[in-house]
């Protein structure tokens, strides 16, 4: 069994993914699995054209997920992507939320919808 420790990463961390080939012995630049730090999350919504007028960087923003009933997520508009995605005619819109409890993990959140 191994043990994750790094004297540079405060913990907790979210395992992203591990090696599907894993095995007893691996060799030099072999990649085990990816560690990240989720106390900082960006969620990405699609903005429609007609209502990106309505958003603006810094912009405070609450955001409710399927999966995570009863619960609200805040944060603030980061980064408008510059170009609009022409199959959706959307706009990728990133949201910065602070993730302090861990309540967003990789495959918990849905689309936002507030």
């Amino acid at each position: 069994m191994a043990f994750l420790t790094s004297p540079f990463i405060p913990m907790p961390r979210e395992p992203l993914s591990i090696a599907s080939d894993a095995r007893p012995v691996c060799d030099a630049g072999d990649t085990l699995f990816t560690v990240a730090d989720l106390n900082q999350v960006w969620i990405k919504a699609d903005v429609y054209e007609e209502q990106l007028p309505q958003i603006r960087q810094g912009q405070e923003v609450e955001i409710t997920a399927e999966s995570l009933p009863n619960r609200t997520l805040h944060g603030h508009v980061d980064f408008i992507e510059p170009a609009a995605n022409p199959q959706t005619r959307t706009v990728p819109v990133h949201v910065h939320v602070a993730n302090r409890r861990c309540a967003c993990c990789l495959e918990c959140l849905s689309m936002p919808h507030s």
